[in-house]
């Protein structure tokens, strides 16, 4: 019997629910209804098929930390822009795996493909800001060493950094409903080395807090810009012979406003607002 001012009502099943949910939209019905269920990246050679193999590090996270059994269902996605529904039928020590129920091409991603160029920040700083511009929708990042970048030359030997921050973007994605992981190079460029290796883009913008007559408020939103490229200095700011050499390649300087941004802020800042006039924001 409920005790006195409380309400008893029977707990509702988790699978039967989850059955009900996914038979109620079953069919031809996207797969991105509902991103209520766990979602987990997986690597390319790890479809066999018809079946999901699960990486070793998330293991531990699905049978410990979820406690998911055999029957689950949980998304995968590629990184490549497909996403699965699948569902577990195998959950042990010795791994974790499940057929595919779905899949489809991710409707999440922005229309506004954007490239980011940006130059080295201090390790916490730069791991922050990947997650972040990840959750707003780049599609790669380019790191760059720049003449007033601080920075020691054993840090940018450290191959370790890019595969961490390349972890990282996976983690991003799969919290902000991406199917797609940006490309994040695992080498530290120069501004002329990106410049030789960059494609073109619709829109090149380098932003320099010595501009002062253009903002983003002068370009123009009846263009038709479906990719952009973006540049962001260090704390030092760039040296004027490195804005002169992205003034050679196309890119136009651009200020933020009059107020002085950090150098982690800046980029969240413009893609926003970039995403917002072109984008999916």
């Amino acid at each position: 019997m409920a005790e006195p001012g409380r309400c008893s009502a029977p707990r509702a099943n988790p699978s039967a629910l989850c059955d009900s949910f996914f038979g109620r939209f079953a069919g031809n019905q996207s797969i991105n209804q509902s991103m209520s269920l766990p979602r987990f990246y997986i690597s390319p050679e790890n479809k066999l098929v018809d079946r999901i193999l699960f990486r070793e590090q998330d293991w531990n996270h699905i049978r410990n930390a979820l406690r998911l059994e055999s029957g689950a269902k949980v998304y995968a996605f590629d990184g490549h822009g497909i996403q699965y529904l699948v569902q577990l039928d195998r959950v042990d020590k010795q791994g974790v795996e499940g057929i595919i129920l779905q899949s489809e091409q991710s409707k999440n991603e922005s229309p506004l493909s954007i490239t980011l160029g940006q130059a080295w920040l201090q390790d916490s700083k730069m791991s922050t800001l990947v997650r972040q511009v990840v959750e707003l929708g780049i599609v790669a990042l380019y790191p760059l060493v720049t003449e007033r970048c601080q920075v020691k030359k054993k840090a940018l030997q450290e191959s370790s950094k890019a595969f961490r921050w390349e972890e990282i973007a996976r983690q991003a994605a799969r919290q902000s409903g991406r199917s797609r992981v940006p490309e994040i190079q695992k080498k530290f460029y120069s501004p002329k080395e990106f410049f030789a290796e960059a494609e073109s883009f619709d829109l090149k913008l380098i932003f320099w807090e010595d501009e002062k007559a253009t903002t983003l408020q002068d370009i123009s939103a009846k263009q038709e810009i479906k990719t952009a490229s973006l540049l962001f200095g260090p704390e030092g700011g760039w040296s004027r012979e490195e804005i002169e050499t992205a003034r050679s390649h196309g890119y136009q300087t651009i200020s933020l406003g009059p107020r002085i941004l950090r150098a982690e802020t800046a980029p969240l800042t413009a893609i926003s607002v970039l995403q917002y006039i072109w984008g999916d924001i």
